[in-house]
């Protein structure tokens, strides 16, 4: 039996498409306000997958002692997460034990070890950015 193919067209017909940029640093033209205005803080909101945290790599695994525990962390937030070592003005803030120390390296290249000999911790700076009209 012979079969014959017939050409078969499907027309669409839209209305006009409103096209929007993706919300970035550079362009909050469509990032959106939690309360739909067109003014606020793009806070970031991390969260974690808790599907990930129970499957990824097998899920959590024991050793003697330790639990490991694997996950992903998206944001579902209305910004971006920033965060960075360096503030604006280059300092780098530590921690050793209950002293907190102010270096300047805007490059962030220098290495930084406590006075006492202790393990430092770095205190990092989050940026928020604002959506101020359209744009």
């Amino acid at each position: 039996m012979r079969q014959i193919w017939t050409p078969f067209i499907v027309l669409l017909i839209a209305g006009p498409m409103e096209l929007a940029a993706q919300c970035t640093t550079s362009n909050a033209t469509s990032c959106d306000c939690p309360d739909g205005s067109s003014n606020c803080d793009l806070l970031p909101d991390m969260t974690t997958s808790w599907y990930a945290a129970l499957n990824y790599l097998s899920g959590p695994t024991e050793e003697v002692g330790r639990v490991y525990v694997t996950s992903s962390t998206p944001n579902i937030g209305y910004g971006p997460l920033e965060v960075r070592g360096v503030d604006l003005n280059g300092y780098r803030r530590f921690v050793c034990g209950i002293d907190t120390f102010l270096v300047y390296d805007p490059s962030a290249s220098q290495q930084f070890a406590c006075p006492n000999g202790g393990t430092a911790k770095q205190l990092t700076t989050q940026r928020i950015f604002h959506k101020n009209g359209r744009q």
